[in-house]
């Protein structure tokens, strides 16, 4: 099992909350990734550190696809199925900081393998932040 971040919204057009909401539960890529099942995707909101001072990472997903698939699309060629594990409201969730990961890091990546201990800070900023937000009345 090995950890990516993948960029979700574009430049262009950043991503939203309610992008969040209605997430299907697929990514698309210019390139095939090496994105196998069982691993574990950390979803960053292209164009949250404009809205909320920092990127922010909102959701934790797990791909179920056994192996990246045409997607038919002209652009992003390739997609992958995912299943969304837990995902926060993006005023909520943790930044790029949290789980260790650098603005410069992401550049024009579409997805960035993350290290075991950058994973690790993942689950525990989102252990957190959901935590945080259930105790919200």
């Amino acid at each position: 099992m090995s950890w990516w971040l993948l960029l979700a919204g574009t430049g262009e057009r950043p991503y939203t909350e309610a992008d969040r909401l209605a997430r299907p539960e697929r990514h698309r890529f210019g390139r095939r990734p090496s994105i196998a099942a069982g691993d574990q995707l950390v979803i960053y909101a292209a164009g949250s550190a404009r809205e909320y001072g920092q990127g922010r990472v909102f959701g934790l997903e797990e791909c179920v696809s056994d192996e990246p698939e045409p997607s038919g699309h002209e652009r992003w060629g390739w997609e992958i199925r995912t299943r969304r594990r837990l995902s926060v409201p993006l005023p909520f969730a943790p930044t790029l900081l949290d789980v260790g990961v650098s603005t410069r890091s992401i550049g024009r990546h579409s997805h960035i393998r993350l290290t075991d201990r950058q994973g690790e800070l993942a689950a525990a900023a989102f252990a957190e932040a959901v935590a945080w937000a259930a105790s919200r009345p």
